[in-house]
């Protein structure tokens, strides 16, 4: 699979809320550069590290998606409902793939 297609087809199945961690590499890395800048190693740290904001998602729009041999920047916009609240955010995800699989996160 083309590094685009996975990139695109893991928001997809992120936004439908289903299956979106076999596109995840076991020994993947997430690097978040937000404050506190937090870095985790492997799958299950990564869903541990994001189940909260995944929770909160109520809609995931891809803007754009750029790709580089086996990179890719994806800018996403999420509708997220934290508890009492309804809040917009957009990202710019740095991923990286190898064997149809997203092996790093760079937020």
């Amino acid at each position: 699979m083309a590094t685009r297609d996975t990139i695109e087809a893991y928001f997809n199945s992120l936004r439908q809320k289903r299956d979106w961690e076999s596109f995840l590499s076991d020994d993947m890395m997430f690097t978040s550069f937000t404050s506190p800048i937090k870095r985790v190693s492997g799958k299950t740290a990564y869903r541990a590290s994001t189940e909260r904001f995944y929770s909160m998602i109520t809609a995931l729009r891809v803007k754009e998606v750029m790709v580089d041999g086996d990179r890719a920047c994806a800018l996403t916009h999420y509708d997220l409902q934290p508890p009492g609240l309804r809040q917009r955010c957009r990202r710019g995800v740095w991923s990286t793939k190898r064997q149809d699989h997203v092996v790093g996160h760079l937020l």
